[in-house]
Formats: C-alpha cells, structure tokens, sequence
C-alpha cells in the first residue's frame, strides 16, 4: 500500500467561493464546519460548553422541483429542549437551477448547561443542500453519507468499522463522475482508489477483516463532493479529523429525557427512568449520578433501585429507581430540578441525561381538558400536565358491574402477561402467562400481545372472561389462542385455534352477551400479486359455548375465503356485533379488478341454523387492497346495525340497516363521515375529510363516536399550518349529521404520526381513549426504542363533552 497523499481542510473554486462568501458578516469564532453540500433534512451533534455559541446556517436552494424549500433549523439541548430555532425561506426562484448565492443566517445562543447539543435540519422535499460554521470545536452528521455539490472537496472521516466489510460508493449526478475517491485507513495508507465514471452507480470497496488500521478514523479523499457513500453500521462522521466525537446520543439513552412530578401530591409514585446502553456496553455494569439545582433545596433525591435487564414491559437495559422527598419541615416554593446522568463503564462522560422537575401543588392533569393537548417533542402528557398514571395506560373493557379490566402493557409490544382489574378501588394482577405456558411446552411469549394484533378483553353473562393472543413459537410456527377465566380470572382455560390474526366481540355499547363472545380468525392463504398490505386469508367465525365452567369453541364457519386481513393495532375496530342471535360480521375484501377502493362486506350468521344470509356490499374503503382500511360495526339501543367504513387518508363512510338486527331490508345511503380538515391545490376552500383507523362505540343515548387519526393541513395555527396527523373525534347522535371533526392530540411532530388508540366505552356510556405515540420523524424517533411510547388514557362521564386524563379515582369502583 502507498502512502495517501494528504488534502488540507476544505476548499471551493475560487470563482464560486467568491460569489458564495459575498456580503458575509462577521463569522463565528474558530470552529468546526460543514460545507454546504450537505443534501436534505438530517441532523448533527455539537458537543457545546456552557456560554454563547455562535452558529451560521448556509443554505442554498437546488429548485429542482417546483414546491418551495422552506428549511427549518432546530438546535436542542442535551435534554432536546430548543435553544433556538430559525426557518430560512424559499429563495424566490422562479426557473430551475441551483442558486448561485448561499443564503445564511447568524445566530448567537445562550446554552445554559453544556453536552452534546443536536441540530435538526428539516425540509420538505429535500431540494436543497445545507452546512453550518459554528463556534463549537466537535461536530458531527449523523446518518448516510450524501454530499451533493461538486464545487466542494475535500475529506470525510468516520469511525474504523470492525471485521471485513463492503462500503458502497457512487458518484450522487453527473457532476459527481469523472473523480477519483480515496479511501484510507486510520494510518493514512491507502486501502483502495476508484474512478467514480458514471453517475448512480455503486462501487464496491471490499476489505477484508485483517487490512487496514483500525485504532482511528478511516477517510474518503473527495475531489468533488457530490458523492454518497453507504458504510454498514456507520452512526456518524465528520468533514474535519479534530471535529470528529462519538456522541453519548447517538450511543445510548436515558428515557424519558424529562420528567414532571408534582410534591406532595405525587409523593408516593417514585420515578421510573429506562436506560438504552450502548451495544458495547449493554451488559453494564451502569452508574447513575444526580445533580439538583438548586443545589440548596430541601429536595431529596436518591437512587433507590437499579433493576437489570429484563424488567417487566421493557427492553431497556436498566430501569433505575428513583425517590424524591420534601421535608414538610423545611417549606420552600421553589421549583428544583434533579439532573440523572447514566455513565457506562469506563465512560468519562454521560451515556444519557434526564432531568426530573419537581414542582408543588396540585398537576394541571387533575383537572378537566383544555383539547386539544398539544404535544411536543420530549414534552407530552407528563411534562405539560403533571400527568402520572397511577394504572395500566391501555384500551379499557368493562364487566358486568361496569369495573375496569385492562390488558398489560407498558412500552415492549410482546409483553403482556395477565390482566389488571380494579378491586375494591385496588389494581389486581390475574396472571394468564402460566396457562400459556402450561397448555403450550414450546411457547415463549405472545406475539405483538400489548395491543399491536388486538388486545380486547370480552364478558359473558355469568362473568365469564375472554382475551386472545398470537402464540410466539420455539421454533416458530402460526395459531393463535383464546383464554377463558370462570373464575374472575384466578384460573384459566386455553383454546388452540388456527390462524394469523384474530378479533373477539368486545362491548361497544348495546351488545351485552348472554354466552361467549364471538370470534373471528385469519389465516393467511397466498400472497395478493400487486397488493402492498394484504394477502388473501380465510376468515372463519366461531360460537363458542358454555358447559358450566368449561368452554367448546366448536367448528368454525366460513364467512370468505378473500378477506384482506385484519388490522386491529390502530382504532381496534368491532369487526362483530351480536344480538338476539345474530351476530353481524364486516371485512374488507382482496381483489384483482380495478375498483375505487376496498369492496367492504357485512354479512349475517343465525345462531340456530349457522347459516349466512346473503352478503351486503357497503361501500369501497379507498385505496385499494390496502389493509388499513377495515371497516367497524355496532349497534344500538332498538338494534339497528351501525357500520362504518375504513380508510387510508381518505373519508370515512358510514351506512345503518333499516330496519333492526337485519341486513334484509338493506342500508341507508352513504354518507362520509367527514369532508374538510385538510387543504391543498386539489381542494375546496375547507378541505377534504382524511381519515384512518376507525375506533367505534355507541353510548347509552345512541349517540355513535368514532376516533381516528386525521390529517390535518392549512385549517389551524399547529406545526405552522402545514400537515400534521392528529388524533380526532367525531360524534353522529340518533337523526342528526356527524359532527365537525374534534382535535384531540396534537403530536409533538409534523408530518406523519400514529397514536396505536382505542376508543371504548362503559356500561353506563363513559367513554375511554387510550393512546401512544410514534412518528416518521427520524430524528425524533430513532430515540426511542420501543413501541408503546407516552402511553396515556383520557375519560368522559358526559359522552364526550369534556375530558380528562384518567386516575384510578375516575373509575365506577374506586372508592368515593
């Protein structure tokens, strides 16, 4: 190998440089920088001393495609808390072509606490290419690597990968061929040259696990930095060797990042805290140092407990235990702040920071709603609210004397062992983990059991209790169980069924069973040619009946075999309602042929005869073979049958039988359920209605309701009037149009969201909507490991005009 012939700093032809520097005010001191060949949205990591830090924000517009680029910076402390916050606009263009001028902005921040800070940059689109001067001496880009600026060279530097390994290397456009990359190891040797001769084609670079120094940066040599580079495993990499540091946020992480407890209101829940370690250092051992501030608070703090990996309801590599105090002795009205720092072994700095702010008096939670809550980023229910559930935050089932029982959950989508169930105004645990266990030798944990295939708790008339579950297999294989407890869930019953997917009739209003719930399975037959979610699957009901305290589940009945499959981990929509002997079945169908969307079926099975009647086609949920988009159906107090249709960011339908408990003489005229809400170039003034997952319950005056993730654009003042996914309501009561749609979570995030919610409601009508969160948003999401994330659950006593977060206090059998 030869020696790398080195290439000093960064550099633009000197033309260019001259237009690109023309009218600059004064720069930030010496510091890292990031050209301006930086191409989309992303983020770096700054690592920041407390003072004023000094930035410059380069923008430069490419206008290759006609919508405007708007480009937001974003910088976040340690904490994600924003220090500030620019957006620099379109640059006015009205023809094609890269701008010649860079546009900028200087900013100077007052960071308070210094760390790692993050810089994201977001824009639709992506038609614009960016950089950054900066005060700061480490800095850092996170991500693939994708340089679009030809006019740049220079050098990019990244982590020594381990083992053999293939990099993938390709020149971005046509500006970009016609160079030679360098790529060298951590002692500057050559490891290999490749003439980059054609635009969009990959090159190889192989090198085996034994060449090549590892005990250092390695680097590419970039003549014309219009360049990407696809490196296994790389995290982050840097444009200057002295820039480069591994920041702890892109290592591990405690969570949540912040954390809102009220004393002594909420002086007896302690403080959960879960730390993500990095891969290397997962086994631990793990230290977790406080700091308060002020530091002469009478606040007490310490660590009570550090659990190991595994706790219950999380992948975390520790949950740490935290106990806070105040000394009624010692009265003082200041707020206080406890800072927890996970150190990992041998680490210098933190792995992970979270600030726990302990404030007095009564949390805002407690009260009524102010809807809609508004989200942001690390500050949901529990920072803006005070919110500490003192209960399972997941969808609620109702027995026969109207007491709350819920399913187990907390982030991990597997786990969920039992049933919680309120007692006396206590929480009890009825565990039906062992009866899996018992009933299946090769069983390991329930697949996606916390809520993502459906986690409905059912009743019969003589307190029977009935879930369901996927079975997780050693080795793997499909089915799928229902559990039956005679017994208020002390003892359980474990019933095999075929399948891939299943729904059980839940409560949604007016269907309280004299026997055993209904239930519907899915079994995967073929894959579907062109669809993108979905297959062709048998759908089979079954009656299962009562024979004292043991339950027969029966043959089952087909109802088609080319349903499109459930989806019940957003909305968990009725697929069944049962009444008088009948029971009502609705699915979407898989199809070949062009139609305007999902052909949504309802069909009627007789108890007695367990016979079909013939099948109704309600409608088309748009688009086409899309899964998303399964339908809802219930009844009411008199029996007629209620159905609504699904959709994927379109309009809901709805259609009723007319006449009670019977398709036979036929459906009123669709309706959508929603028609503004979101604006664009295709629109009329108020919008069009874009709806997906449907939640359904009726209450107790017949009124309908349904929650649903709603897109939102140009018709509010949230995330600058541009689009969003919100969490929405409406309500249709008895002769009267559906309601105006009612926001009820914004996310902390634009673009997409989803909140994995379930509406259900009480015997006496209440109405219960449990929900989570997760975005697209990368460089929001990738902090969080797990599914079920900010989980939280708000109530109504009066169907729906008011909402509050709920407490155990809330609940019919909680002590008065």
């Amino acid at each position: 190998m030869t020696s790398k012939t080195a290439v000093s700093g960064l550099h633009r032809a000197v033309a260019v440089a001259a237009i690109a520097v023309a009218g600059l005010t004064a720069l930030p001191a010496a510091g890292a920088t990031l050209p301006p060949v930086l191409r989309a949205g992303r983020q770096a990591y700054l690592r920041v001393e407390p003072g004023t830090l000094r930035l410059t924000l380069l923008k430069r517009d490419l206008n290759i495609y006609p919508a405007p680029d708007n480009v937001t910076f974003t910088l976040r402390d340690p904490l994600w808390r924003v220090l500030a916050e620019e957006t620099i606009p379109d640059d006015g263009a009205t023809g094609p072509g890269a701008a010649a001028e860079l546009q900028r902005r200087d900013l100077a921040v007052e960071v308070p606490r210094g760390g790692v800070c993050t810089l994201v940059v977001a824009g639709q689109g992506g038609d614009f290419v960016w950089g950054l001067e900066t005060s700061a001496g480490s800095l850092v880009v996170d991500g693939e690597i994708a340089l679009n600026d030809a006019a740049f060279a220079g050098e990019v530097f990244f982590p020594a990968p381990p083992g053999a390994i293939a990099i993938k290397v390709q020149a971005f456009h046509v500006p970009g061929a016609r160079q030679e990359i360098t790529l060298s190891d951590a002692a500057g040797e050559v490891l290999h040259r490749v003439s980059l001769d054609k635009a969009g084609v990959f090159h190889t670079l192989e090198v085996p696990a034994d060449q090549g120094r590892r005990d250092g940066l390695w680097s590419f040599e970039v003549p014309r930095m219009d360049f990407k580079a696809d490196v296994p495993g790389l995290t982050v990499w840097a444009f200057d060797r002295a820039a480069f540091f591994v920041p702890s946020a892109s290592q591990g992480i405690l969570l949540p990042r912040r954390v809102v407890r009220y004393l002594p209101a909420q002086s007896e829940a302690p403080v959960l805290l879960r730390f993500h370690a990095p891969e290397a250092a997962a086994a631990g051992p793990f230290e977790f140092r406080l700091e308060k501030d002020p530091a002469d608070h009478p606040l007490a703090a310490r660590v009570a407990a550090v659990h190991p990996k595994p706790y219950p309801g999380t992948r975390a590599d520790a949950v740490v235990e935290l106990h806070l105090a105040l000394d009624p002795a010692r009265p003082d009205p200041r707020e206080a702040s406890v800072w927890v720092s996970a150190f990992t072994p041998g680490a210098a700095e933190p792995t992970g920071t979270a600030e726990i702010r302990v404030r007095q008096g009564v949390p805002p939670a407690a009260a009524p709603l102010e809807l809609p809550i508004v989200n942001r980023p690390h500050e949901h229910e529990n920072v803006t609210l005070g919110y500490v559930p003192d209960m399972v935050t997941n969808e609620v089932a109702f027995d026969l004397l109207n007491r709350p029982v819920i399913r187990q959950r907390w982030l991990d989508r597997n786990w969920s062992p039992g049933l919680a169930m309120l007692r006396e105004g206590r929480w009890e645990i009825r565990d039906y983990e062992a009866a899996l266990k018992g009933a299946f030798p090769d069983y390991t944990h329930p697949i996606s059991g916390a809520g993502f295939l459906g986690c409905k708790v059912a009743f019969d008339s003589e307190g029977g209790i009935y879930t369901m579950v996927r079975l997780g297999r050693n080795p793997p294989r499909p089915g799928v169980a229902l559990l039956f407890s005679p017994d208020d869930g002390r003892t359980w019953q474990v019933t095999e069924l075929p399948g891939t997917a299943f729904d059980i009739e839940r409560f949604s209003g007016h269907n309280a069973l004299p026997h055993p719930p209904p239930v519907l399975t899915y079994t995967a037959t073929r894959p579907h040619p062109t669809a993108r979610y979905g297959g062709y699957h048998d759908l089979d009901l079954y009656l299962p009946r009562r024979e004292g305290s043991r339950l027969v589940v029966g043959e089952p009945i087909r109802i088609t075999d080319t349903c499109l499959g459930s989806c019940q981990h957003s909305g968990g929509p009725p697929s069944l309602a049962t009444r008088d002997g009948r029971t009502h079945v609705v699915w979407g169908a898989a199809i070949e042929e062009d139609r305007p969307g999902v052909p949504t079926w309802v069909v009627t099975c007789d108890h007695r005869s367990r016979t079909l009647g013939t099948p109704v086609l309600v409608g088309y949920a748009p688009p086409i073979n899309d899964v998303h988009n399964v339908p809802a159906v219930c009844q009411d107090s008199t029996g007629v049958i209620h159905i609504v249709t699904g959709a994927h960011g379109a309009n809901f339908l709805y259609r009723h039988s007319l006449a009670p408990n019977t398709l036979e003489a036929g459906l009123s005229e669709a309706v959508p359920t929603l028609t503004s809400g979101c604006i664009d170039e295709k629109t009329d003034a108020d919008g069009d209605g874009r709806q997906t997952y449907c939640s359904l319950v009726c209450d107790d005056t017949d009124t309908l309701h349904i929650a649903f993730r709603q897109w939102r654009r140009g018709v509010d003042p949230y995330h600058g009037g541009g689009l969003y996914a919100a969490l929405s309501m409406q309500s249709k009561a008895p002769g009267q149009p559906w309601s105006p749609a009612r926001v009820m979570v914004v996310p902390p995030c634009s673009g997409y969201s989803i909140y994995y919610h379930k509406l259900t409601v009480d015997r006496r009508g209440g109405l219960y909507l449990a929900y989570s969160y997760l975005t697209a948003d990368a460089a929001y999401q990738k902090q969080f490991p797990e599914l079920y994330n900010f989980p939280a659950l708000i109530l109504s006593k009066d169907r729906g005009k008011t909402w509050k977060l709920a407490a155990t206090a809330d609940f019919a059998d909680a002590p008065r």
